[in-house]
């Protein structure tokens, strides 16, 4: 699943195991996280480690753009 927190002005992402990461719009490094049980705003879950970006994740034109090698390879996700 894919949530954003304009409040946070961040990205989470997160896989039914509660593996999952945050991406802060501009941020230079990303969140390896363990999501709540029902990751919502406020309640998203703990930070168990940060990895630097290649480059950030940047909203354009109302899309939000993240980079892609890290959110696929932090999620185990097959990108096609």
């Amino acid at each position: 699943q894919v949530e954003g927190d304009g409040a946070q002005r961040a990205v989470y992402a997160w896989k039914s195991d509660g593996s999952g990461i945050r991406l802060g719009l501009g941020e230079p490094t990303a969140q390896r996280m363990q999501m709540s049980g029902a990751p919502t705003p406020g309640n998203w879950g703990r930070v168990v480690g940060t990895q630097r970006l290649d480059a950030p994740a940047m909203l354009i034109d109302g899309r939000v753009f993240v980079p892609l090698r890290f959110a696929s390879e932090a999620l185990n996700a097959d990108v096609r």
